[in-house]
């Protein structure tokens, strides 16, 4: 549209402000370092910025880019010290191939085209790393699949995705022909970001994915999402799990968050505000984040700002809420299913003051469904323990025996 067009074009770069992108990713940069881990950025170019030039009959001399705040950002990355792949250069200067290869037709999560290149420069990058020592996975192999979008993706475009489109993908498979799986917990190598790690319509045909067949290591992986501005938060919170014996991560995210202005704070979605948390802290840590625990009574202290159904990017989501334990007087963090195929649960009524008795698993033993989930997040406590509840029994008020 015009509208769009105006906007990559002319709009400003934004200013260097704590909760916009590069100021938390530098300080993401730094703390990683400090902990002795590299970090590598990948930021996934939109369409928009590669296929334009398809169109004009005259495009500007010695240029394939229509929006200079993608270069400047670059450069801004670059600038704060921050190893970044830009993977619009890097289209530019492989084999020129038909555009819908490396991005979608409707859907702007990267396409095969663009995973497979991300994957490609990856490997060159991580080479400089002793990958024989760390190799994990042999005998893998490159086939290519149909690719069809589920029911949910389909009513969420609605009407404006082909029921009847078929893609084509690149899966990676093992020495039998299966898929391989999505992540290993002991890998050296750490990918994080929201759902542009991922595939939508596939398993395997992932960055994630990739990366093992270019370096013969699978990663570990950490995909939520909607996830990138608050992907800091997520790896303190589990920090054991995601950073012990980690010597290079791999954040993989939508390079829209580096393009656009954000609107004023009072109508920013707290999702769009970038955060920072202490990535070395460890006081939170206990042997009670550990395993399951059954019975437990918890008050809600505060509850995530739910949106409409209508409004969600993702069919089922997490919501976390603050709690406290009753029977050690301390604080928590819990996450439970408030939507689930655009379907309020009985989840997404608790609100602060009311008392549950449930089971608590530490969420690195959550199911893989919770663990990569969409997350509805309104806490900043990162240094918090988090746990999963799969069902609860919502209390009057708390049991007599829980009061001190």
């Amino acid at each position: 549209s015009l509208i769009q067009r105006h906007c990559l074009i002319d709009c400003p770069f934004p200013p260097n402000h704590y909760n916009l992108p590069i100021p938390a990713i530098a300080e993401l940069n730094r703390q990683l370092r400090e902990l002795e881990i590299d970090l590598i950025v990948v930021p996934i170019p939109p369409r928009e910025l590669y296929t334009w030039r398809f169109f004009p009959a005259d495009p500007p001399a010695g240029s394939a880019r229509i929006n200079p705040n993608w270069e400047r950002a670059i450069s801004s990355l670059l600038e704060h010290d921050i190893e970044t792949v830009d993977l619009l250069l890097e289209i530019e200067r492989a084999h020129p191939l038909p555009q819908y290869l490396y991005f979608d037709q409707v859907d702007p999560h990267p396409a095969d085209g663009i995973i497979r290149l991300a994957a490609r420069v990856l490997g060159s990058r991580l080479a400089r790393y002793p990958l024989n020592a760390w190799r994990n996975v042999e005998g893998l192999r490159l086939r290519r699949v149909p690719i069809y979008p589920p029911g949910w993706y389909l009513q969420q475009q609605g009407g404006s995705f082909d029921p009847y489109y078929c893609g084509i993908a690149t899966q990676v498979v093992d020495e039998s022909g299966f898929a391989i799986p999505e992540s290993v917990a002991d890998s050296p190598i750490l990918v994080f970001g929201d759902s542009f790690v991922g595939s939508l319509f596939a398993r395997a045909c992932d960055v994630v994915s990739h990366v093992t067949y270019e370096t013969g290591v699978m990663p570990t992986r950490l995909e939520i999402g909607g996830s990138a501005p608050s992907i800091q938060i997520h790896i303190a919170r589990e920090r054991e799990r995601y950073l012990n014996g980690k010597r290079v991560c791999v954040f993989v995210f939508n390079g829209r968050e580096l393009l656009y202005p954000f609107p004023p704070s009072s109508e920013m979605r707290p999702k769009k505000r970038w955060m920072s948390a202490d990535l070395a802290h460890r006081d939170a840590l206990d042997s009670g984040n550990n395993g399951d625990e059954r019975d437990i009574v918890l008050e809600i202290l505060s509850a995530p700002d739910l949106p409409a159904a209508s409004e969600l990017d993702y069919p089922s989501c997490l919501g976390i809420y603050e709690c406290r334990r009753q029977s050690r007087a301390e604080e928590i963090l819990l996450s439970g299913w408030v939507f689930l195929e655009r379907e309020r649960t009985s989840m997404a009524g608790l609100r602060k003051g009311d008392f549950i008795r449930c089971g608590l698993v530490a969420m690195q033993e959550a199911p893989d469904s919770a663990i990569n989930a969409a997350r509805i997040d309104s806490s900043d406590r990162f240094d918090l323990p988090l746990f999963f509840c799969e069902d609860f029994t919502k209390l009057n008020a708390a049991p007599a025996e829980h009061f001190e």
